[in-house]
């Protein structure tokens, strides 16, 4: 692909659930009641509709947990207000 032109894929942020280790960095409950629009469904419906396609890999539900942003290679907040923040 590279002589196509294209870059070779890297992930910018790494997060992983929040624990007493890895502290609270972001947190989105916040967002899972906004309605989508053309979907007639709020974000926490549609993030379940379509874990439901993951069933084979052990993914059942949305977990509600906050996240620990492990690793960036973009300019963070210490405190989040999106995953998309820096990028």
């Amino acid at each position: 692909l590279t002589r196509l032109g294209l870059k070779p894929y890297q992930p910018q942020k790494l997060y992983t659930y929040a624990t007493e280790a890895f502290p609270s960095t972001y947190e989105y409950e916040s967002i899972l009641g906004i309605p989508l629009e053309g979907y007639g469904e709020n974000i926490e419906e549609w993030a379940n509709r379509s874990l439901r396609c993951f069933q084979s890999q052990g993914i059942h539900f949305v977990k509600h947990t906050p996240l620990h942003l492990v690793k960036s290679f973009v300019e963070v907040p210490e405190r989040e207000n999106s995953i998309f923040d820096g990028l």
